[in-house]
């Protein structure tokens, strides 16, 4: 005949179980805390990523425009050279004329 086990020992028996099963729930949630918080570390440097980069973009947008503008100001600038030189020869000629 087989003998049932002792109260004490099954008593000890599911202490010993539920210890190990309390341990492993708090183990688990360790863990997920811990990603929890890699999770909201890597949320807030990739807000830092994206505000960096619509700083950049604005900054990249500005230096377009300003050499949009310069290049604008540059062609104005010969142009005006450009009326300038004409003017003067055109004066030079008279200059010759009434020298002559």
């Amino acid at each position: 005949m087989v003998e049932k086990p002792s109260n004490a020992f099954l008593l000890e028996r599911y202490r010993y179980s539920h210890d190990r099963m309390n341990r492993t729930i708090a183990a688990a949630e360790s863990m997920i805390q811990t990603k929890k918080t890699e999770i909201e570390e890597k949320q807030v440097e990739v807000a830092s990523v994206r505000e960096r980069l619509f700083k950049a973009q604005k900054l990249l947008d500005k230096r377009k425009k300003l050499q949009k503008d310069f290049e604008l100001q540059r062609e104005q600038e010969l142009e005006l050279a450009e009326e300038l030189e004409l003017e003067d020869l055109a004066f030079q000629k008279i200059d010759m004329g009434n020298s002559q």
